[in-house]
């Protein structure tokens, strides 16, 4: 499972209930999560350019329908994810795949 970092910004709809419910937001986060089968990691208020960061492990089908299902709320204005990668792994690959190209300048 990769790591995914979920930014988003809440409606003006999302806002008023966020601001006068009293749910816990991060235990409905995370139960909603983990129903699909991801890691929750964590959910925090954030201030700045988004209004939440969301930090869990999945795969990108997951990351796709939690992302649509949230959105299909009318609670989120937007919302976009950022995929980890490993640099170990972009070196690995980078290796292989040099053993094994030739650059036209060469040939």
């Amino acid at each position: 499972m990769a790591r995914y970092y979920v930014m988003g910004n809440f409606s003006q709809k999302g806002v008023k209930g966020f601001l006068t419910g009293d749910s816990n937001r991060e235990s409905v986060v995370k139960s909603a999560c983990e129903a699909m089968g991801c890691k929750f990691i964590s959910y925090d208020i954030t201030e700045g350019e988004f209004d939440f960061i969301l930090v869990l492990e999945g795969d990108s089908e997951q990351i796709i329908a939690a992302k649509g299902g949230a959105m299909m709320s009318d609670d989120f204005d937007g919302m976009i994810s950022i995929k980890a990668v490993s640099v170990d792994s972009i070196r690995k690959n980078l290796k292989l795949m040099q053993s094994a190209y030739t650059p036209p300048s060469a040939s």
